[in-house]
């Protein structure tokens, strides 16, 4: 079960992305390492390994506009799967959270 920290960070990470991939981009990579800081050692690896991948995107002065997509929509479907196995209101902001994931993934092509 989600605990309220967990919500918090969800809602955040939510209202970041919210503003498109450029308002996202500033605050990244503490968001970035936040997350697979509180997934590690879960059973999320593909999450986790699509965050390293999105951290060392966005940490490359000229990212890869296509890697970069790609690896928001990926993690956007991991997301979304994510919610599968979650409970209460963790279901919906991770439904969300997918979504605008891969919205962004879109909004680079």
């Amino acid at each position: 079960m989600a605990t309220a920290h967990d919500l918090a960070h969800l809602d955040s990470t939510i209202r970041s992305l919210s503003g498109g991939v450029q308002d996202a981009r500033q605050g990244a990579t503490r968001s970035i390492n936040s997350w697979i800081e509180a997934l590690d050692g879960g059973s999320y690896g593909p999450l986790t390994r699509d965050l390293e991948h999105l951290k060392a995107a966005l940490e490359d002065e000229s990212p890869d506009t296509a890697k970069l997509s790609q690896t928001l929509r990926q993690l956007g479907e991991h997301t979304t799967k994510a919610a599968d196995k979650a409970e209460g209101a963790t279901v919906e902001k991770l439904q969300e959270l997918g979504q605008l994931l891969t919205t962004a993934a879109g909004q680079l092509k």
